[in-house]
C-alpha cells in the first residue's frame, strides 16, 4: 500500500465516489488503455457496524484495479467513538492493497494527520484533472474559502491542457435547502469552473445516489456511503451502498453508480434507474388535501380523495392504512386494501372530520402503505399527510401603492388575519397582544404587493443576515411551480425574510432558484415602520424576482408566511398561516394561491 500526500477533508456521513475511468467487467477484462480512480467515503459508523461492508467495498474497488484510490471521511468523529479507528483503518488499506490517497475530515483535529499535509489539491491522473475543494477550510464552513477561489484561478493553465476536470468535494454546497446559510458557490465558485471547463461537480454527505442538476454544461451528482445505515428507503433502486463509476476517455466521460456486490454479479445500476425511487415516492400515491378557507372559523366535515397508482407492469395489492397521533382527527374508513393491475390506478374516498383546530398546522395524521419499488421486490413504506390545504385569493390592485410602510391605501382590501392560537408554534400562554397579524396582498403585472400590520407587545432583533428570523421577523415563501415538493425547497421555490434590527431594516434571501444567489437582497422594494406595539411591513416582489410565477389572472402557486417572534429570551415562536417554515421545511403543506 502507497500513501499519497494530497487530502482534503469532512466527507462527512458516507461520502462514497467512484470514479473509475475504463470499461467495466465481472470477468476481469478491464481495459487498462483508460484511467481508473476510485473515491470511496467511509460510512459514519465505520466500526463495528458497517466495518466489514467498507471493507468489502475496497474488496471490490481492488477487482477494478483503479490507478489511484481516494478515502475520504470523518475521520476525527470516528476517532472520538473509537481510539483504535486509525489502526483498523490502516488494517483495511493493508489488507486491499490500495494506491491510496487519504481525504480526511477535521484536519485541525485530525488523527491521522502524519499521512497528510495538503486539505484542497488538484492531482493529474494521466490527462485527466481531478481539483478537490474543502467545504470546511479554516472559518469558511460550508463554503469555498477566497484563498481556494484564488487557488482555482490559478489552475486555469493546467485545466486548459487537461483531457478532462473533475472537482471532488466532502458536502454539496451548492444545495441551499441542506446548507442555507451564507454561501459563494453559485455566485464564484460555479462561474470560475466553467471558465476551468468542468464537466462534473461530485459530493458526498447525502443518504442516497442523485444526479442533482445540471448547469452551465457541468453535472452535478450527490452519492451516498459505503455501509452506511442512513434510510434505506428502496435499496433496489437508488439507497443502498454503491459507488460511482467515471468513464473517462478521449470520446467521453460516463457516470454511473455501482451497486455494492455487483462486481461480482455484471450489475451496474444506471441513473435513470435510480431516479424511478423519487418518482414512486412523489406519485405512487397522491396527497390527501383536506381543503379549507383562508380563515376556518368552524369544525369541518369533507370528503377526501386518495389515487393509487401502480407503476410496474405485474399486479400489486397491499393495505392504505390512517396512522393518528391524536383525537382531533376522525377518518373513515380507517383502513383500506388494495389490488391493483399492472399500470392500474384507483382512488379511494375517505369521510373525515376535522374535531379541532389545534391540529391544523402540526400533529397530522398520514396515510401510509407499502410499495414495492421495483416489480417483485420487498416493499417499501410511503407515507402522505393529510394536508389541511388553505386557499386564498390575491385580487388585482384597484390603486397605486407606494412602498412607504404607511398601510392606509390597503383599507379597501379584506386582509388575511393571523390571530388563533391554533395557528402559533411553540409560543406558551399565547394572547393576541403577543403575537398577531393581518397581511394585505395584491398584484399588477409588475409583481406582488404585501402590507403585513404585525402587533408584538416586544420588539426585539438582535441578529443579522440569515439569522434574523432567530428575533422578530417575517418569513415569506413561494412554491413557484406549486408543485408540492416532499420535503424540501427545490429550484422553484423562493423563500425570503424581513426584519428592522437594531442594524436597521434587512431583507433576506434564505432560498431561490439557483441564478438569484442568496443572501441580502437589494432588488426588492420594502419599507418597515415601528409604532408602539405594533410593526408595519410594506414589500413589493417584482416578479424577475419570483421566477417561475408569472402575474396573470388565475395564476396559482404555493404560499405562506410566518411571523417570527423573540421578546428578549432568544427565538419564543411563532405564528404562521399554513405549516411548512417551521419545524421542517415542506412545500407540500404551503396554502395555495389564484390570482384573480
Amino acid at each position: 500500500m502507497k500513501f499519497h500526500n494530497i487530502p482534503v477533508r469532512y466527507a462527512a456521513i458516507g461520502l462514497l465516489f467512484t470514479i473509475l475511468s475504463g470499461n467495466f467487467s465481472c470477468r476481469n477484462s478491464i481495459d487498462h488503455s483508460r484511467k481508473h480512480v476510485a473515491v470511496v467515503g467511509i460510512p459514519s459508523k465505520l466500526f463495528p457496524e458497517n466495518g466489514r461492508t467498507f471493507a468489502d467495498c475496497l474488496q471490490e474497488i481492488k477487482r477494478l484495479a483503479p490507478d489511484r484510490t481516494f478515502i475520504s471521511g470523518d475521520f476525527f468523529s470516528l476517532f472520538q467513538r473509537n481510539k483504535r479507528f486509525p489502526v483498523q483503518l490502516d488494517s483495511l488499506l493493508q489488507q486491499a492493497d490500495l494506491n491510496v490517497s487519504l481525504i480526511p475530515g477535521f484536519t485541525r483535529n485530525n488523527p491521522v494527520k502524519k499521512m497528510t499535509t495538503k486539505y484542497f489539491y488538484s492531482e493529474k491522473i494521466g490527462d485527466d484533472l481531478f481539483l478537490i475543494l474543502d467545504a470546511c477550510d479554516s472559518s469558511s464552513v460550508n463554503r469555498i474559502s477566497p484563498r481556494q477561489i484564488d487557488w482555482l484561478q490559478k489552475n486555469m493553465a493546467g485545466a486548459g491542457r487537461a483531457r478532462s476536470v473533475t472537482v471532488l468535494l466532502d458536502r454539496p454546497v451548492w444545495d441551499r435547502f441542506l446548507f442555507p446559510g451564507p454561501n459563494n458557490w453559485w455566485e464564484k465558485v460555479h462561474p470560475l469552473l466553467r471558465l476551468l471547463n468542468v464537466k462534473y461537480v461530485i459530493a458526498g454527505q447525502q443518504p442516497y445516489f442523485k444526479m442533482d442538476r445540471k448547469k452551465g454544461g457541468i453535472e452535478y451528482i450527490q452519492s451516498a456511503g459505503a455501509g452506511d445505515s442512513l434510510s434505506n428507503r428502496f435499496q433496489d433502486i437508488g439507497n443502498f451502498p454503491h459507488f460511482l463509476w467515471l468513464s473517462l476517455t478521449d470520446e467521453k466521460m460516463t457516470v454511473s453508480p455501482v451497486r455494492l456486490g455487483s462486481i461480482l454479479t455484471d450489475s451496474v445500476v444506471t441513473a435513470k434507474m435510480t431516479d424511478e425511487a423519487f418518482r414512486i415516492y412523489q406519485s405512487a400515491v397522491s396527497h390527501p388535501d383536506f381543503p379549507l378557507p383562508a380563515n376556518p372559523g368552524k369544525l369541518l366535515k369533507q370528503s377526501v380523495r386518495v389515487t393509487l397508482q401502480n407503476p410496474f407492469s405485474l399486479p400489486i395489492r397491499g393495505e392504505l392504512r390512517w396512522i393518528k397521533t391524536n383525537a382531533d382527527w376522525l377518518i373513515y374508513p380507517p383502513l383500506v386494501k388494495y389490488q391493483l393491475a399492472g399500470r392500474g390506478k384507483k382512488s379511494y374516498r375517505y369521510n373525515i372530520w376535522m374535531v379541532s383546530l389545534h391540529s391544523i398546522n402540526r400533529n397530522l395524521p398520514y396515510l401510509e402503505t407499502r410499495m414495492p419499488s421495483a416489480a417483485g421486490s420487498e416493499p417499501e413504506i410511503i407515507r402522505k399527510y393529510l394536508i389541511p390545504l388553505r386557499k386564498m385569493t390575491i385580487e388585482m390592485r384597484k390603486s397605486k401603492i407606494e412602498i412607504d410602510g404607511n398601510l392606509s391605501e390597503w383599507a379597501a382590501v379584506k386582509p388575511l388575519f393571523l390571530d388563533k392560537e391554533y395557528l402559533t408554534t411553540h409560543i406558551p400562554n399565547w394572547t393576541k397582544s403577543d403575537l398577531s397579524a393581518a397581511i394585505y396582498s395584491a398584484w399588477d403585472k409588475k409583481g406582488l404587493y404585501f402590507g403585513i400590520d404585525v402587533k408584538d407587545n416586544k420588539w426585539v432583533n438582535r441578529n443579522a443576515n440569515a439569522e434574523i428570523k432567530k428575533g422578530d421577523c417575517v418569513e415569506i415563501a413561494f412554491d413557484g411551480s406549486w408543485d408540492r415538493q416532499v420535503p424540501g425547497l427545490d429550484d422553484n421555490d423562493h423563500d425570503f425574510g424581513f426584519a428592522f434590527t437594531e442594524n436597521g431594516p434587512v431583507a433576506w434571501r434564505w432560498h431561490g432558484p439557483v441564478d438569484y444567489g442568496v443572501g441580502q437582497t437589494f432588488s426588492i422594494p420594502f419599507q418597515i415602520q415601528r409604532l408602539p406595539a405594533h410593526t408595519l411591513y410594506e414589500i413589493f416582489f417584482p416578479v424577475t424576482e419570483l421566477s417561475p410565477i408569472i402575474c396573470r389572472a388565475k395564476k396559482k402557486f404555493g404560499f405562506t408566511i410566518a411571523i417570527h417572534d423573540d421578546d428578549g429570551q432568544g427565538w419564543k415562536g411563532a405564528m404562521q398561516w399554513t405549516a411548512g417554515l417551521i419545524n421542517e421545511v415542506y412545500p407540500a403543506l404551503f396554502g395555495e394561491v389564484e390570482l384573480n
